[in-house]
């Protein structure tokens, strides 16, 4: 689906004032702060998760890891109220990890964690508020959600549109016996009534279940994808459902749930996600080793639709993405485009080294224009490029990062995609290293932002030990005049733009009509203020048109880009001006185009005074003279006809 069509659509701010063209330091805290998450805090920026060493070396065993969490704002900064050095999630006894984390939906976040407080691993969830709180009623070390013998690991969870979750968990790693449960809690921070305290089974007469993968349906329930073997993954089938919100499998979807591929060799568990696509179903990619005689791994997805059937044109044993003799993929990463479809980039080894390639197909799993059949190489930067992750741009587009292997170590890139898999204008081919100076980053991770741009935070090891990093990014890259949108104002007679820029004081305004990849051209020269604020008065503007603008510095960079629809013009009868008329009586009017219109002039009688024809002006605002100042004081009725619609109004004239 497509953003909503406002009078007003912005599209993001460049980068906001704050942040750094070498990121933001998440946590000043020492020794090494690692594998980050990261999700949107709804109000364009950021909560990131980590693994936190900093006890490393006061007394407690090496190993430990506790769970930080800190937001950082769409401005670039630390969020007012929270801990420079990062919020404690989870510090207690034992090991905890970074956790996974999705938005709960109120301004704040819910996070899962491990935890080894108790044996070899238990899950736990918290909620924490947009001021860096523990939600009211909500325990301080989390709520338990997997806890049992032996390991509860992979978690996954969505929100259940009320601020609380349902969570998915594997219970028990050793082979052959390994489970897959769920659970519900609520936004106060209790177990559903009616839900066991280890929560359900998927499927309970099944020995092997792995990674089931969810995605929520926005009415209070989800949907599920998993994995089903009897034989240790020797061969293994793939199944999804629909629950409802008490957690029980929708009765209008196939009992026992549908098959998303049929039992297979060597099939792999569901990867990362589940993407919406837009029409209550979903995607799901997987790595499948279904070609005989060869251990590599192949990309297969599949298209589930929303009434529980596999959606027109996709096979009914999965399509594949890219399945080339011999050759490697893995790692795959998706998400939604817009449009019903769905991107895809993964780590691919047909030219030997690792590179990042992707795919872009259609709701009916036809590659969208531009993409070859078994994808496409999406940077050619020397090295390899391992471990993408993609973020959809809030439009049709997608941000993809990855981490690159190179002389001189590890960096990590980011690249902006059109529909056809060409770079947005803006950004070089190969993408945008995430900072510009030599420092290894490791394992970057990528959010949208929700105002079309992303925010991706990684490992960096520039001060000598590992630290958690953040940069956001917009439509045209990181721009050095750093510029965030100040304000947008339309009528249906011009568009006013603000820009606040820093580092510049000179730009040129570019506009396009529509959209498109091309058509940009020179309409205006600003030079900013005495508060750094650019300013456009655009008057050549059509009502009901849309407009992008954007600035261009001398530089080359680009950046402030946002999209105005001009408010179409409406027929209307403002009446007289001044009212009451004294004198002459003059009308206010609007027309919303040329064709034939008629005003007049009546008394309370009945009787008509005056007539115009008045259709041969321009659409637009008008006022004009009805009658002379021969008018005897009263109240008289004026009358717009145009077309089939007619308005009237009442005037007063006075003396």
């Amino acid at each position: 689906m497509r953003l909503p069509a406002l009078y007003l659509l912005l599209l993001a701010p460049n980068l906001a004032l704050a942040w750094s063209p070498n990121g933001v330091r998440l946590t000043g805290a020492p020794f090494a702060q690692v594998v980050p998450q990261i999700t949107s805090d709804g109000a364009g920026g950021a909560f990131v998760s980590w693994a936190d060493q900093r006890d490393y070396f006061n007394g407690t065993p090496i190993g430990r890891n506790d769970c930080y969490l800190q937001r950082v704002t769409v401005a670039g900064q630390i969020a007012p109220g929270w801990p420079l050095d990062g919020l404690p999630v989870a510090t207690g006894p034992g090991d905890q990890g970074s956790g996974i984390l999705i938005p709960d939906g109120s301004g704040g976040v819910l996070i899962v964690f491990g935890d080894t407080r108790l044996d070899f691993g238990d899950l736990y969830l918290q909620r924490i508020t947009a001021a860096g709180t523990v939600a009211p009623g909500w325990p301080v070390t989390g709520v338990p959600i997997g806890v049992g013998p032996g390991e509860q690991a992979v978690p996954v969870l969505v929100t259940d549109g009320a601020g609380g979750a349902f969570v998915s968990w594997q219970d028990g790693l050793d082979l052959p016996d390994t489970r897959a449960r769920y659970t519900h809690v609520l936004g106060s921070g209790e177990i559903a009534p009616g839900w066991p305290s280890n929560g359900r089974l998927f499927e309970p007469t099944s020995a092997f279940v792995l990674r089931p993968l969810m995605l929520a349906t926005g009415n209070g329930g989800f949907l599920a994808c998993w994995s089903v073997s009897e034989d240790a993954l020797a061969t293994a089938r793939m199944l999804a459902q629909r629950f409802t919100s008490d957690g029980t499998a929708d009765p209008a979807w196939p009992a026992g749930g549908l098959t998303v591929c049929e039992q297979r060799p060597n099939h792999r568990v569901p990867r990362e996600r589940l993407v919406p696509d837009g029409a209550g179903g979903f995607y799901v990619i997987f790595a499948d080793g279904r070609e005989s005689g060869s251990m590599a791994q192949d990309l297969y997805a599949q298209h589930v639709a929303g009434n529980g059937t596999i959606a027109p044109g996709w096979p009914a044993d999965a399509l594949p993405v890219s399945a080339l003799p011999g050759v490697t993929e893995q790692d795959a990463s998706l998400c939604e485009d817009g449009r019903g479809g769905v991107y895809f980039a993964w780590e691919d080894y047909r030219a030997g080294a690792a590179g990042v390639f992707g795919q872009h197909l259609q709701a009916d799993g036809q590659p969208h224009a531009g993409w070859p059949v078994m994808g496409k190489r999406l940077t050619g930067t020397p090295g390899f490029q391992l471990s993408p992750e993609l973020a959809w741009d809030g439009w049709d587009g997608a941000y993809v990062t990855w981490n690159n292997l190179q002389t001189g170590g590890y960096r990590s890139y980011v690249q902006h995609l059109k529909p056809n898999g060409s770079p947005f204008p803006g950004w070089p081919v190969d993408g945008l290293p995430v900072v510009p100076i030599p420092t290894d980053q490791y394992v970057p991770t990528i959010t949208a932002d929700g105002l079309g741009g992303a925010i991706v935070a990684w490992e960096d090891t520039r001060n000598g030990e590992t630290d958690v990093y953040a940069q956001r990014f917009v439509n045209d890259g990181v721009v050095a005049a750093q510029v965030s949108l100040a304000g947008v104002e339309a009528t249906s007679d011009e568009v006013r733009v603000r820009w606040r820029v820093s580092g510049e004081t000179r730009a040129s305004v570019e506009r396009r009509e529509g959209e498109g990849d091309g058509g940009w051209r020179v309409i205006a020269q600003l030079e900013a203020d005495g508060g750094g604020y650019l300013s456009l008065v655009d008057r050549d503007v059509v009502p009901g048109a849309r407009y992008e603008y954007r600035l261009s510095f001398a530089s080359g960079a680009r950046g402030g880009e946002t999209s105005v629809v001009v408010p179409a013009l409406t027929l209307a009868l403002e009446g007289a001006r001044p009212n009451p008329a004294r004198g002459a009586l003059w009308v206010a009017f609007t027309l919303p185009d040329a064709s034939p219109a008629r005003l007049e002039l009546y008394d309370l009688a009945g009787r008509q005074i005056a007539t115009h024809d008045v259709g041969s002006r321009r659409a637009g605002h008008h006022v004009m003279r009805l009658a002379d100042g021969g008018l005897a004081p009263g109240l008289y009725w004026a009358v717009l006809t145009h077309g089939a619609r007619t308005l009237r109004t009442r005037v007063a004239v006075v003396r």
